[in-house]
C-alpha cells in the first residue's frame, strides 16, 4: 500500500482544553511534553534558569473539569549543555509510570542516567534501580521510551564508544519483581560517530523498536542519518526490513522517530537538511515502500513546498495515534521562531493535511518544540517553551487540545458500524466492518476523551453522566465515529 499526502480542509474541530504556564523566568516549560496513551495525564519538563536551579519534570492529570498536578515535581541535575536534549521523558498508557532520561548527568562526567517512576501514595516513587552510564560522555538516557503497560523500557546511549567512537547503543529492559532485567541483545551502531540511540520509539506492545542514528554517515561526503526497526522474537532483537537512509546531504534522518503498533508504519523526522532548505518526515508503510514528502505537499524530495520555511525544523518532534491514522509534527523555528504544528490524517491510503490555525503565536514562542498525541489521536499536547506569560520572560507553556468530530466526513455516514443499544444505560456493543479494532474511545460534547478501551467490541458507559457522546472506533485502516445517547 502506498500512502499519499494531500491538502484538505479540517475534518473536525480542535478545541483548547487547558493551558499550563511556567512559573519562573527562563523556565522554558514545555521543552519536552508527553501525554499518556489514554490522554488523561501529561508530563513535561521545565528547566532551571542557571546551574544552581534544578531541571524538573511535572505531571498533570485530567480530573474532568480541570488538569491538576499529581505528586511533587521531580528534580534533576542542571548541566545546561544541550537544552531540550538534556532531558527526555515518556509515559505508560495509563500514565502511572514515567521514565526520565538525563543524558547530561554529571554523576560520572556526562555519563547519563535513567530512572523509572511509579505514581503511588500520591507521589512519584522510583521503581527498581537507576541506570548510569559507564564512561565519560556515554550520554545514557539520550532518548527513552516505555511500553503501554509500563513493564518494558528502552533507552539510547548516544555517545557510547564500543566498536568505535560514538557509535551509540540501545538497551531494552523488562520489569521483573521490582527489578529491571535486560531483554535480548544490546543494539550497537555500525559506524564511528553515528550516535545510534539519539531517538528511540517502542511500539505499544514493546515487541518492536525504531532506533534513530541521525549522525550516521557511510562516506565522508555522504548523507546523514539512518533509522532501523527491530523486532523481538525468541529472545533476540533482529532488524526488520532494510535500513531507512536519508535522501539529502546533512539530513539527520532519525533525529526523531515514531513507531506504530505492530512495527509496520514508522514516521521519521528530519528537521534539518541541505543547510535547512528542506524539512521532512518520512512515512514507511507495511510494504516498506516509501512515499517521501519534503516540505509537504510536494511529492518530490528535492522540491520545497509552500507550507514551511528554511530552518523551520519541521519534523523536530513527532507523534501519532496507535493506529497511525493521525500524525502530528512540530515546526518550532518557523516564522523566525514563532513555530507551528501540523496534523495529518489518513483516510484509506491517503494522508490529508488538516488546515488548523493556532491562535496567539508570538515571536520566539517556539510553538511545537514538543508535541505528543494520545493513542486514539483525539487529544494532543503542545510545548511552547519560549512563551512569555504572566509578565515573565521565556517561562513557557503547555497547551492541551481535543478533537471533536463535527462533519459527516468524519462520522460513519455509510453505516459501516452499528453501535447498540442507542440510547443506552450502560454497556455498548459495536458490530460491522471493523476488522482488527485497536481502540475505542468515548468523547463528550466538549471534545474531551472520557473513556478508552484498547481492542474488543464493547465499552461500558454506566459510570458516565447522562447526555450525548461520540464513540470513536479505530482500526488499522480507518477511524469511524458515531454519536450515542447515555440515558
Amino acid at each position: 500500500m502506498l500512502f499519499l499526502f494531500l491538502y484538505s480542509p479540517l475534518k473536525g474541530q480542535l478545541n483548547l482544553n487547558y493551558q499550563i504556564n511556567g512559573d519562573a523566568i527562563n523556565s522554558m516549560l514545555g521543552l519536552k511534553v508527553e501525554i499518556s496513551g489514554d490522554g488523561n495525564r501529561v508530563a513535561f519538563t521545565h528547566i532551571g534558569s542557571n546551574q544552581q536551579v534544578p531541571n524538573m519534570v511535572s505531571v498533570y492529570e485530567n480530573t474532568g473539569s480541570a488538569w491538576t498536578q499529581i505528586g511533587s515535581p521531580l528534580e534533576f541535575e542542571n548541566v545546561q549543555l544541550f537544552g531540550e536534549r538534556d532531558l527526555d521523558i515518556a509515559l505508560s498508557e495509563d500514565g502511572n509510570k514515567l521514565i526520565v532520561g538525563v543524558m547530561t548527568s554529571e554523576i560520572a562526567n556526562l555519563a547519563g542516567e535513567v530512572t523509572v517512576f511509579e505514581y503511588e501514595n500520591e507521589e512519584w516513587t522510583p521503581i527498581g534501580e537507576t541506570f548510569y552510564g559507564e564512561n565519560v560522555e556515554d550520554f545514557l538516557g539520550s532518548s527513552v521510551d516505555i511500553s503501554a503497560d509500563g513493564n518494558r523500557i528502552a533507552f539510547g546511549i548516544g555517545g557510547k564508544d564500543e566498536l568505535a567512537e560514538d557509535v551509540g547503543q540501545v538497551k531494552v529492559f523488562d520489569l521483573v519483581e521490582e527489578s529491571w532485567i535486560q531483554v535480548g541483545n544490546t543494539l550497537t551502531g555500525e559506524i564511528e560517530g553515528e550516535s545510534m540511540g539519539l531517538a528511540v520509539s517502542l511500539s505499544p506492545s514493546g515487541n518492536h523498536i525504531a532506533v534513530g542514528s541521525p549522525n550516521h554517515r557511510p562516506a565522508p561526503a555522504g548523507s546523514n542519518g539512518a533509522t532501523r526497526i527491530f523486532e523481538f522474537s525468541e529472545d533476540v532483537w533482529s532488524q526488520k526490513r532494510s535500513t531507512i537512509g536519508p535522501v539529502s546531504v546533512s539530513g539527520r534522518n532519525g533525529n526523531e522517530v515514531f513507531l506504530v503498533q505492530g512495527g509496520d508504519l514508522v514516521v521519521v523526522g528530519t528537521p534539518v537538511a541541505l543547510g535547512g532548505s528542506y524539512k521532512s518526515m518520512y512515512y514507511f508503510d507495511d510494504g516498506w515502500v516509501s512515499n517521501i514528502y519534503n516540505s509537504f505537499p510536494a511529492p518530490n524530495p528535492l522540491i520545497e513546498g509552500n507550507f514551511y520555511e528554511n530552518w523551520s525544523e519541521f519534523g523536530n518532534s513527532i507523534s501519532g495515534s496507535i493506529d497511525g491514522n493521525r500524525i502530528i509534527s512540530g515546526s518550532p523555528n518557523e516564522t523566525s521562531g514563532e513555530g507551528n504544528v501540523y496534523i495529518f490524517e489518513r483516510t484509506g491510503n491517503v494522508y490529508e493535511f488538516l488546515d488548523i490555525e493556532f491562535e496567539g503565536i508570538m515571536d520566539h514562542d517556539a510553538f511545537g518544540e514538543a508535541v505528543s498525541m494520545s493513542a486514539d489521536g483525539n487529544r494532543i499536547a503542545i510545548g511552547v517553551p519560549g512563551k512569555d506569560t504572566d509578565g515573565l520572560e521565556n517561562n513557557g507553556q503547555v497547551l492541551i487540545y481535543d478533537f471533536l468530530p463535527t462533519s459527516t466526513e468524519e462520522s460513519d455516514s455509510n453505516n459501516s458500524i452499528k453501535v447498540y443499544p442507542n440510547p443506552t444505560t450502560g454497556l455498548v456493543f459495536i458490530e460491522g466492518d471493523l476488522a482488527d479494532v485497536q481502540i475505542i474511545s468515548v468523547i463528550n460534547s466538549l471534545g474531551q476523551i472520557v473513556k478508552t478501551n484498547f481492542g474488543g467490541n464493547q465499552i461500558d458507559l454506566s459510570d458516565l453522566a447522562k447526555g450525548m457522546y461520540f464513540i470513536s472506533v479505530g482500526t488499522k485502516d480507518k477511524t469511524v465515529v458515531q454519536s450515542i445517547i447515555r440515558m
